[in-house]
């Protein structure tokens, strides 16, 4: 393939031409986007037939009805740069930065005067475009063939019978539209290659078949079918849960709701719900392990998978029943948490009949707290572990779960006549991701690659924590010298903030403030504080203009919030903000699980960030060795920070390209 014309004729490649040319053009004219899209994918065409209008109209405003004076412009300069590519070949070195020379010459060819001004804006913004749509898409192309755009096709009643002997659920993922889906969205896969389906059902229905089922891929052509036969066995709204994976990554998870009802029905009617767009990524390795974790509330039981070997090896664990509300449970945890920190952080100047912890009395509380988790689990987990526990260390883990309660990154194994000497969140890569939100809803899987071009510090000066500021300048020093740039507002107001988070220029989002979080309304009182006092809630994170950029820019959030004696944050609180940033698209959430003190928060901050610079190491391996650089100081700060996020992610920074370790 030679030519751009070539290359948009393939409706795959057409799609990602037109995420490179909305994404710049979202860089330069953010309020433009909405009114212009419709305009992208007809000008594509035309430029790739070089029959794009005459260049003396592509600088006139309304030239082109409503759209942006801009768009034209843009679509020449995107697809002049594809063309330079096609024709050196699609390899690695083809791929290398795109140089203001080069941009200069292409905005010169295009006549668009204006543009002159803008070729360094236009230098990054392509830069960043070309990675994350378009580089990394060939590279996977030439490593292991095209991918294809499936839809998803899922049969199902949406009622059934108590008495039903048997009733199905059937998965196809077809080339063209499902308009009778029962859950429509769509993916891109590697044809010729098999995606795993892997059925969630709660105990009120028996799986009557294998509830892992795989279908083959055939180029240009639907799959063949999944059929999954149950047998319902208690009455109520059920949710079912169906995982997609793909060479050991997961894809996403969509849930479908069935009513079991006491009555005989005399006919079925499909049901529609929405599915979060899946995507593939196989930019990176599989986890060693994934962990599935499937809640069904219906029962107050929980479902264990573990998956490893790349998703050859899979093992399920019998129906855990926690005995506990795990949201209360996990609140006196964190009660206990933060007691500790405050008694490790104290001067002889403020101590009181309790005294304070040394750094040993400290590790021994927190291994206790540990143990005891460890206890809770499933016999046959931990028996498992056991077992295996010398080629589970130093791998990478991935805990893929519907419910953000269980504090993992705590558990301490031990066993008869062993124990290990670190908790999990040291001796693993450990990250998390959530399958479903609360609404259950699925989510897109965790990306393999995470640009980190533009941060947007959030740091406010009222807040009266002197190591927050300190933080702010040391990560726009350390970060800068990779030429990431600095988006921040100048002072970090609400309304500010809310512009960043709407024109979308950044691709990580640091904050380092207070925080509260609200047991009762966790979405409406759960807070980062901002400059006056003014609060950000997980509310906020609403609307087409954020949630457009979280889906297309998958950007990574670092929340370093430090509670200075207020209440702490609970798991739920975390799950809250991880949930409304996940389910809308980010790539990564990293933040503390309880409250943490100032100093060590931001020594683990600049310590993630350095090992990041390493471009050999994954997130799950920055956050583990940030961890161990934290623990010097003796309190649990350490041990408090949750990473969501794919464990093998790798950031790319300005002037790399997505290379495949």
């Amino acid at each position: 393939m030679r030519n751009t014309f070539d290359f948009v004729s393939l409706p795959p490649n057409l799609k990602a031409v037109r995420k490179t040319v909305l994404h710049v053009l979202s860089d330069l004219a953010p309020e433009e986007v909405e009114v212009t899209e419709a305009y992208v994918s007809p000008l594509i065409e035309l430029a790739g037939q070089d029959k794009l209008p005459p260049t003396d109209s592509r600088d006139e405003p309304g030239a082109f009805g409503a759209a942006d004076w801009m768009l034209p412009s843009i679509v020449f300069l995107v697809m002049g740069v594809l063309q330079t590519r096609l024709m050196g070949g699609i390899g690695r070195e083809a791929w290398e930065t795109i140089t203001e020379g080069e941009v200069r010459d292409w905005v010169r060819r295009s006549g668009w005067r204006r543009g002159r001004k803008l070729i360094p804006e236009l230098t990054r913004s392509l830069q960043r475009a070309f990675r994350e749509h378009l580089a990394g898409f060939f590279r996977s192309a030439e490593r292991t063939g095209a991918r294809e755009e499936r839809q998803t096709d899922i049969s199902c009643p949406r009622q059934v019978w108590k008495g039903t002997a048997r009733f199905s659920l059937v998965v196809r993922l077809t080339v063209g539209p499902a308009p009778l889906s029962a859950a429509k969205g769509s993916l891109e896969v590697e044809p010729g290659k098999t995606v795993l389906v892997h059925l969630q059902a709660p105990t009120a229905f028996e799986i009557l078949n294998a509830p892992r089922q795989e279908i083959t891929i055939p180029p240009g052509q639907d799959s063949q079918p999944a059929v999954f036969d149950l047998h319902p066995r208690e009455t109520g709204p059920q949710s079912i849960g169906l995982d997609f994976y793909q060479a050991g990554n997961h894809l996403g998870t969509v849930s479908v709701l069935v009513d079991v009802v006491d009555q005989p029905i005399p006919e079925t009617q499909a049901y529609q719900t929405r599915l979060a767009v899946l995507t593939l990524d196989s930019e990176v390795p599989a986890p060693d392990r994934v962990l599935r974790i499937s809640s069904h509330p219906q029962d107050s039981s929980l479902v264990l998978t573990l998956i490893q070997n790349g998703g050859t090896s899979w093992r399920d664990v019998p129906a855990w029943r926690i005995r506990r509300d795990p949201a209360a449970w996990a609140e006196e945890l964190f009660k206990e948490l933060n007691d500790l920190t405050s008694l490790s952080d104290r001067s002889d100047r403020e101590l009181d009949d309790r005294g304070s912890l040394k750094a040993p009395e400290v590790q021994e509380a927190l291994k206790a707290l540990g143990q005891n988790l460890w206890r809770e689990l499933p016999e046959e987990l931990r028996s498992l572990y056991s077992q295996e526990r010398d080629r589970w260390r130093n791998g990478s883990l991935l805990i893929l779960s519907d419910e953000p309660h269980l504090p993992w990154e705590l558990l301490w194994p031990y066993g008869e006549g062993w124990e290990d000497d670190e908790p999990w969140c040291l001796t693993l890569r450990l990250s998390r991701w959530l399958a479903r939100g609360v609404r259950g809803d699925g989510n897109s899987g965790a990306p393999g690659i995470l640009p980190l071009t533009a941060v947007a510090y959030v740091a406010p000066g009222d807040s009266h924590l002197p190591a927050a500021q300190k933080e702010r300048i040391s990560l726009q020093y350390l970060l800068g010298q990779r030429g990431v740039r600095d988006v921040s507002p100048p002072v970090p107001t609400w309304g500010a903030v809310m512009d960043v988070l709407r024109a979308g220029p950044y691709d990580w989002f640091h904050a380092a403030t207070h925080g509260k979080f609200s047991t009762d309304a966790p979405d409406q009182r759960s807070v980062l504080l901002l400059e006056g006092s003014q609060t950000l809630t997980p509310q906020h994170f609403v609307g087409a203009k954020i949630e457009d950029g979280l889906r297309r820019n998958r950007p990574a959030f670092v929340f370093n919030i430090c509670h200075a004696g207020r209440m702490g944050w609970g798991l739920t609180g975390l799950g809250g903000w991880a949930d409304r940033l996940i389910s809308c698209g980010a790539g990564l959430f990293l933040g503390p699980l309880w409250r943490v003190t100032d100093e060590t928060a931001a020594q683990m901050a600049h310590s993630f960030y350095k090992f990041l610079l390493d471009g050999e190491t994954t997130v799950g391996e920055a956050v583990r060795r940030a961890r161990r650089e934290a623990r010097k100081a003796g309190n649990p700060t350490w041990l408090a920070y949750s990473l969501y996020a794919h464990p093998n992610a790798r950031v790319h920074f300005p002037g790399e390209t997505n290379t495949a370790p």
